[in-house]
């Protein structure tokens, strides 16, 4: 389910973010195990439910990169230490998909 619906995986220095949820799903929330913290993950899901606007914790939003994807809109990839950081200023992200 985390690495599925929610699109949460760890990969080496990067943790991708590529939801596939149905619009109601919509404010959506899970607490979830991330780079070694729990972390309250809330899904403001758009008009597709796929693809990645923007991920926002404590910090600010965070750094972004593309997901490539051959048969629908890609999530995005953030690096682990900016989660990390982000994580260790407060338990709160937000993931707004396309």
């Amino acid at each position: 389910m985390v690495e599925r619906l929610l699109g949460l995986r760890r990969r080496g220095g990067l943790v991708e973010v590529d939801p596939v949820m149905p619009t109601g799903c919509d404010g959506l929330r899970a607490a979830v195990r991330l780079v070694g913290r729990t972390a309250h993950v809330t899904y403001a899901v758009g008009p597709e439910g796929v693809g990645v606007r923007r991920v926002t914790g404590a910090t600010g939003d965070l750094a972004l990169t593309p997901l490539d994807n051959p048969h629908r809109r890609g999530g995005s990839a953030v690096r682990t230490d900016d989660l990390r950081a982000a994580l260790a200023a407060g338990p709160d992200l937000r993931v707004e998909t396309c």
